[in-house]
């Protein structure tokens, strides 16, 4: 007999991946729909929409602890990714012609791996250095230190915790070691919700990604990507971050304010500017 997959007896392990909707997430997801226009427009519609898309970000922004110009939004991890390792490692090229390698964690999601790799390919190729990791998944010093030693990585990249292992990199440490060679440092924390904060679960992946251009720009987005904004998705997330920031509290509240309180600093440092 088979088991249908809604069906309670049935246990769905893949959340990392994607989950259910929280029911205060998608109501503001479908109350959002309702504000039609191209919030990228000067008419009254456009307006209307450009006001509930500006309030919704302003609230993820109150959460990472960053400002509102340094939130892109994205349709997921993948095309995050794909924007930070296309267009950071050009742009450091651009800015110094020395910089001519990629590093980045040998055990990353595909959507890293892959986009570095294909950074090897074409006309003007980029080195790619995968780095190696110890038996628990966490980058070795010494194998970062000897990667980033010449100076000719642009970009450092490695997933915060893994979408396999579960492993948790010392992004301080990471950025520490990136800094000091003039490298910038890219992490991929889409995993991250489920281990170093309370689930956030909006509609959408909304992540935060600092590099040169990489899609023609429109002027949407600051320009870092084309297309029009979406709202709905920024909305239902912006309506989650305001949760998680509540229930950060409320547990304050309750007496476990150290537990809250580390728990707010290490994903607020997480997803950082750095």
């Amino acid at each position: 007999m088979s088991i249908d997959a809604t069906s309670p007896e049935r246990a769905y392990l893949d959340h990392a991946a994607t989950t259910v909707l929280r029911p205060a997430a998608r109501d503001a997801f479908l109350e959002a729909s309702t504000a039609w226009g191209n919030p990228s427009s000067v008419h009254t519609a456009g307006r209307r929409a450009r006001g509930v898309l500006d309030e919704a970000l302003s609230r993820i922004a109150e959460l990472l602890g960053v400002p509102r110009s340094w939130l892109i939004m994205t349709s997921g991890g993948t095309e995050a990714d794909n924007l930070a390792l296309r267009g950071v490692p050009l742009g450091m090229r651009a800015k110094d012609p020395a910089r001519t390698a990629v590093a980045v964690a040998a055990t990353d999601h595909p959507a890293v791996l892959a986009t570095a790799r294909a950074l090897t390919a074409g006309t003007e190729p980029f080195e790619l250095r995968e780095l190696p990791v110890d038996p628990r998944g966490v980058l070795r010093p010494e194998g970062v230190e000897q990667a980033l030693a010449d100076s000719r990585v642009g970009v450092l990249s490695a997933a915060l915790v893994n979408n396999e292992t579960g492993a948790v990199q010392d992004i301080a440490a990471l950025a520490e070691a990136a800094r000091a060679h003039g490298t910038l440092l890219h992490t991929d924390a889409v995993q991250a919700a489920g281990h170093v904060a309370p689930w956030l679960r909006g509609p959408f992946a909304l992540t935060r990604a600092v590099c040169a251009a990489l899609l023609d720009p429109d002027g949407a987005l600051e320009s870092m990507r084309s297309g029009v904004d979406a709202l709905s998705g920024a909305n239902g997330g912006g309506d989650e971050a305001a949760r998680l920031l509540e229930r950060l509290a409320d547990r304050w509240e309750r007496g476990g304010r150290a537990e809250a309180a580390e728990e707010a600093r290490v994903a607020r440092e997480a997803l950082r500017g750095w």
